[in-house]
């Protein structure tokens, strides 16, 4: 499974907290579903015009555009991957 955060380039502080939580939210799903995932953590503005993002932050998995502009809580998270998961 391949999970892509999508944060600003903005160098905003707020924006790096964010992008944080996202990412210990996925480890923390991950952790509990006993699961591994290549986790990419990306602000490269190709990237928002490959998965046609207007703002951030965002969760891609694999290649599917889960959340966008906010950060997800930890039950989101693990409901879209037990989803692609079927489990």
């Amino acid at each position: 499974m391949e999970i892509v955060v999508v944060s600003a380039n903005c160098g905003c502080k707020g924006k790096m907290i964010e992008k944080n939580k996202i990412i210990e939210n996925i480890n923390e799903v991950l952790e509990v579903l006993e699961l591994e995932a290549d986790i990419i953590d990306t602000n490269n503005f190709d990237d928002m015009i490959k998965y046609g993002l207007m703002t951030t932050p965002a969760v891609i998995i694999d290649g599917n555009v889960k959340f966008i502009g906010r950060v997800p809580k930890v039950e989101e998270l693990k409901v879209e991957i037990e989803k692609i998961k079927n489990i």
